[in-house]
């Protein structure tokens, strides 16, 4: 029996989860949030007819009615409309239903309370659960009859799990969507306009889409507008004008601003030019050349201006001066000398106060500029601005056809704001909020929060608001979440809400992830060395107690201090000590664990953590030569790989003859295969812009093979215009070389699926907007960083089905939160020390959020400023508080550094390594390069110290770090693979449903479309359970949104396939998913076996009473003997399922959902 573990925070525990209050739950890393969250939510479904809001939802009070099933269901449904819980993520939303689901599964399967605590005791004890069970049991029957009140509550929890499919556990972009979708016509959403999902691309660059239809459907109609952007774009660039629309989609305070500006005083445009011209005389007495031309300088600008002689200066010219010497011509500036500082303490205060700061002299100069230099201009702005902010806001959506997340946001907390009907409406649904991740929320969803959570009177009913959250753990300021406005949410919640109810402020500080050894570190490092914990209650408490090593902390640097070692080189040896440390980690005996009970060793045990695409790129072809499986997640990890950068290039050469870029990596590529000698032959004797889309005879010199594959593309490029783009995109899958491809190491077929990835990507795109694919692929290309790439195949991005495989995981430090691993190394620890004391230099096009904990109007928003800096015309258009924001946002950025570095170090259970790799403009902070730089224990032990020196000019032998992959070994690499190509005799890579797997794959003809088509139909299928396969019914909707996606579809298929869904949805199909974890669906594979290698995609995969089961959906209908295509294919697929979980029973089974399903396998 597993005996229960009394946590040093469980009294917080027990009033986060019982307290009939509001309440904010701040909890540590590992300190069971979700599980405080799901406890929660269980508490207010089974104590709802007994809380005080109960007299507004009076059916509720009938869950434990004794003898009617009808009565309780009805209340328990209302119990469960009435509750919300939020999370950021899907993936988090369907953990916690589960969890959710489980309970009361539990309590209703369990016919006695006996039971019940057998059932925890053989599993894992759950005191605060067994403590709601008695609580309500003596609540339903009297301390005398526990065992009555624990039926009355079993037959209310049956009731609820009955119905728990239908609880609202969603993003907080689904709350805000589900509002508008109920209010399209006070929201003024189109009917047509549909609403961007998380699995899906929508959310991306739908600001530029709105500003090119702008262009197309407003500025080129307006007579008016036409005149205004003629007189306009004389001074201004296109360029500029849509980067200011861009940003005033997010940010539509820009516009107010500009509205609010005046023309300054005379009086006090005099003082400044005056104080230009004494401070500019002042600056030639300064020692220094430089200093001295810049005071001859603003003397001669400001004179000329005093003198109104245009003809020698400018507006513009002296705030381009200002500007470009802002870091040395101001006391706060960062390059100011002394001398210049010292200048500016001395003058009279009317002229010193121009110069402490660009901000106090430039919002003068910089209006005088729009008011009196570029007047006309700067009135036909402000109308065009208007015109954009108008039409964007009446029109945008229609003409986009899509609500984005960050509009959702927007315009439900302006509907609910704006329409009190409607607000009083949504509230009367709701009678608790549960926030999860809540120090990640932003402004505008803390505004929509507000907008339901606030009572306009005592008559209101009052929600009861739950938070849960880490302030330590908030590290995505770059999505818009602010952690200062999530404390001043919290700080000022009675005010916001106007509650009644006390608020509890919690802290749950016990942690189950990390051993002692791991968290005694993690409190000292955080506590003195980078202050971020300043309260004790805020320390790591570990519950678990098994002894294990201290954290290591291994210094890379240069043995010769005169000659650091250079940022690549740092790198380079980082990754060759990272390899190092996982092939000593493998090799160790189990017995060094710190945990007896741990299995034993996997690659899969590692998390190596790195702070940019830059260190991805240093580090995986160092795992990769060495031979370690590895799964890296990360954005530009997908366009970094040969045959994703090769496809791409394929297609821009496609669709633009002139890109010679893409066609020379084409002609390199295992696509074409040809030499550079030949190249440069080729391109001498056939422009490049017509090898591929012209009819040129090609040269005698070219193999037989690599003019055969010209000639294939040159059939392709013929043909984009002639067929449809699905069958287009097939006819490209045909002839890419997909064994070049294949790496021995590469068990899964991750090559294989990141070509379907991005054919795919691209096919969604060109079905929202086909009038401009070059561009889209052109910014998919640039995501690379450049069009060819020479590296070997990195892994691909972690997704559902990985967890199951044996390979170390790399991901950034953001990928990372929310996980955990046995063993985790650092990688980029250097990197976020540094961002702990330098920020990257601000661009010269920013937009800054400031908030600054206030409160502001009659309904107690929180107060939002934008301050931003933005290329108009020939100056740069700063709002006034620009450099405060600045100063301001640096400090964040700092902060959120030292955050970062918490997640990073508290993502170990029982190992922890941080390489700090030492490069010459490396700063660290001035706690951290007082440790110790010689091998042993430091800080009593709690931490280890390893160096590892290399000599300055650090050659690839000293450090131990494989070759890095240059061009002529990507070169042998692929020559070495397309060899392998064309020795295989037979289809290398074969489909597991193929009847023969002989057949090559250019002999494989496109299925004509019939009506139904069965290929469509299944299309269709796939796709519409790849999606909502969880969703509790099937939305007929949703599949027709599919089904105009795709071209030239029939109607005939759409039917079939709404059809056999509704079968699914309605039979025990469904059932089975719903009682059943879902492991992954959509599934890739790659398998080698007998000599044959094989490809596929496994529809679903399940855990039923601990057994996998893999699913494959078939249209039609059932086979009473199997072809033997399909008897291949499941023999395939058992393998396969066999491979990827070799320590379970597997299964596989067709499911038949044509016409003569029954809703049984």
């Amino acid at each position: 029996m597993i005996q229960p573990v009394i946590l040093p925070d469980s009294e917080q525990r027990r009033i986060a989860i019982t307290t009939e209050n509001h309440a904010f739950v701040w909890a540590s890393a590992g300190a069971g949030k979700t599980h405080t969250l799901t406890l929660r939510a269980l508490y207010l479904l089974l104590k709802a007819p007994f809380l005080g809001n109960v007299r507004d939802f009076p059916e509720i009070a009938h869950l434990y009615h004794k003898s009617d099933r009808r009565v309780r269901l009805k209340a328990a449904r209302a119990a469960i409309r009435s509750l919300v819980l939020t999370t950021f993520t899907r993936k988090a939303a369907a953990e916690m239903q589960t969890r959710l689901y489980g309970y009361l599964d539990l309590l209703a399967s369990s016919p006695t309370r006996t039971e019940l605590a057998k059932n925890l005791a053989g599993n894992r004890p759950d005191p605060l659960f067994e403590e709601i069970c008695d609580e309500l049991s003596a609540r339903l029957s009297g301390a005398a009859d526990l065992e009555a009140g624990y039926q009355a509550l079993r037959q209310g929890a049956e009731a609820l799990a009955e119905l728990a499919s239908e609880l609202q556990i969603a993003t907080i972009h689904s709350v805000a969507a589900t509002i508008l979708k109920r209010r399209l016509l006070e929201s003024k959403i189109p009917v047509t306009a549909r609403f961007a999902e998380e699995n899906e691309d929508d959310g991306g660059n739908l600001d530029e889409l709105l500003v090119n239809l702008w262009w197309q459907k407003e500025a080129f109609t307006d007579a008016r507008l036409q005149k205004d952007l003629e007189k306009l774009l004389a001074k201004v660039s296109s360029y500029q004008v849509r980067l200011w629309f861009s940003k005033i989609c997010r940010y539509r305070e820009i516009a107010t601003r500009l509205d609010a500006w005046e023309r300054p005083d005379p009086s006090q445009v005099d003082r400044c030019l005056a104080a230009c011209v004494e401070f500019g005389n002042r600056l030639k007495d300064v020692n220094g050349k430089r200093i001295a031309a810049n005071g001859q300088r603003l003397v001669a600008l400001a004179s000329a201006l005093q003198a109104r002689d245009f003809h020698t200066s400018s507006w513009s010219e002296l705030c381009n001066f200002v500007c470009e010497n802002r870091t040395n011509l101001f006391f706060d500036g960062s390059n100011t000398a002394k001398g210049v500082k010292s200048l500016i303490q001395n003058l009279p205060p009317h002229v010193s106060v121009y110069f402490q700061s660009l901000e106090c002299i430039y919002p003068i100069l910089m209006k005088m500029c729009l008011f009196e230099e570029l007047g006309e201009e700067w009135a036909a702005w402000k109308n065009v601005v208007k015109s954009f902010l108008d039409w964007s806001q009446t029109k945008g959506v229609e003409a986009l056809g899509i609500v984005g997340f960050d509009e959702m946001i927007r315009r439900a907390a302006d509907l609910l704001k704006k329409q009190p009907h409607v607000r009083q409406s949504e509230r009367r649904r709701l009678r608790a909020l549960l926030v999860d991740e809540f120090q990640d929320t932003d402004p505008e969803q803390l505004r929509l929060l507000t907008a339901l959570l606030r009572k306009q009177d005592s008559r209101d009913h009052e929600i009861l608001g739950f938070f849960v959250g880490d302030k330590k753990q908030s590290i995505y300021r770059f999505r818009g979440a602010d952690v200062e406005s999530t404390v001043s949410f919290a700080t000022n919640y009675q005010l916001l809400t106007n509650c009644s109810l006390p608020v509890e402020r919690l802290f749950l500080s016990a942690t189950f992830r990390s051993l002692p050894s791991i968290t005694n570190a993690v409190n000292r490092l955080f506590s003195t060395e980078l202050t971020l914990v300043n309260e004790k209650e805020e320390e790591l408490q570990p519950v678990r107690q098994a002894s294990g090593k201290p954290p290591e902390w291994i210094w890379i640097e240069s043995d010769d201090p005169s000659k650091p070692l250079t940022a690549g080189k740092a790198r380079a040896m980082a990754a060759a000590e990272t390899a190092r440390l996982i092939a000593e980690y493998m090799s160790q005996p189990e017995a060094d664990s710190g945990d007896a009970a741990a299995a034993s060793r996997k690659y899969s045990d590692i998390l190596v953590l790195v702070r940019s695409g830059r260190e991805l790129d240093a580090l995986l072809p160092v795992l990769q030569e060495a031979g370690i499986p590895v799964i890296s997640s990360g954005a530009r990890t997908l366009y970094r790989q040969p045959e994703v950068s090769d496809v791409l290039n394929l297609l821009i050469a496609l669709y633009n003859p002139l890109d010679t870029l893409a066609v020379g990596a084409l002609l390199r590529s295992p696509l074409i295969q040809i030499s550079d000698p030949d190249i440069y032959r080729l391109i001498k004797s056939i422009p490049p812009s017509r090898l591929i889309h012209g009819n040129d005879p090609l040269p005698d010199f070219l193999s037989k093979p690599a003019a055969s594959r010209i000639e294939t593309l040159r059939l392709l490029a013929a043909s984009r215009h002639s067929s449809s783009l699905s069958e287009w995109l097939l006819e490209i899958r045909k002839v890419l070389p997909l064994a070049a491809y294949t790496d021995p190491l590469d068990r899964e077929g991750r090559a294989f699926a990141r070509i379907n990835r991005l054919l795919e990507a691209f096919r969604s795109e060109m079905a929202a907007d086909p009038s401009d694919p070059l561009t889209w692929l052109l910014r998919q290309r640039g995501r690379a960083g450049d069009a060819g790439r020479f590296d070997v195949d990195f892994g691909e991005d972690v997704g559902d089905a990985d967890e199951s495989i044996d390979a170390v995981r790399v991901m950034t430090v953001h990928k990372a939160k929310g996980l955990e691993a046995r063993y985790v190394i650092v990688y980029g620890w250097a990197a976020i020390l540094n961002e702990t004391q330098v920020v990257a230099n601000h661009r010269s096009s920013l937009v800054i959020r400031r908030s600054n904990g206030g409160l502001r109007g009659p309904s107690c928003e929180p107060t939002q400023d934008i301050e931003f800096s933005l290329p108009w015309g020939p100056v740069m258009i700063q709002s006034e508080q620009l450099q405060t924001a600045a100063r301001e946002e640096e400090a964040s950025t700092r902060a959120e550094a030292l955050r970062l570095a918490y997640v990073a170090t508290t993502r170990p259970r029982e190992q922890l390594t941080l390489i700090c790799a030492v490069s010459r403009n490396l700063q660290l902070p001035h706690q951290i390069k007082a440790l110790p730089r010689t091998t042993g224990p430091a800080w009593d032990g709690l931490l280890q110290i390893r160096t590892h020196g290399a000599g300055a000019e650090g050659s690839r032998d000293q450090s131990g770090a494989p070759p890095l992959a240059d061009r002529r070994r990507y070169l042998a690499f692929w020559k070495e693979r397309y060899e392998k190509l064309e020795a295989w005799p037979d289809f290398a890579l074969a489909r597991p449903s193929d009847a023969s797997a002989s057949r090559r794959q250019t002999e494989i003809a496109a299925t004509k479309i019939q009506s139904p088509d069965p290929m469509i139909t299944g299309q269709l299928v796939h796709a519409y359970l790849e999606r909502w396969l969880l969703e509790e019914s099937f939305k007929p909707e949703k599949l027709t949104r599919l089904w105009k996606r795709l071209e030239r579809a029939p109607e005939e298929s759409r039917l079939a396939a709404e059809k056999a869904l509704n079968e699914f949805y309605s039979g025990s199909y469904k059932a089975r998913v719903q009682r059943a974890q879902v492991i992954g669906r959509e599934l890739p594979f790659y398998m080698a076996k007998d000599g044959r290698y094989w490809n596929g995609v496994i529809d679903l995969v399940l855990e039923e009473d601990g057994q996998i089961c893999g699913v494959d959906y078939k249209t039609s209908a059932e086979k009473e003997q199997l072809p033997e295509s399909y008897a291949q294919q499941a023999a395939v697929y058992t393998e396969v399922l066999r491979r990827l979980f070799p320590d379970k029973r597997v299964k596989f089974e067709f499911w038949w959902l044509g016409p003569q399903d029954t809703g049984t396998a």
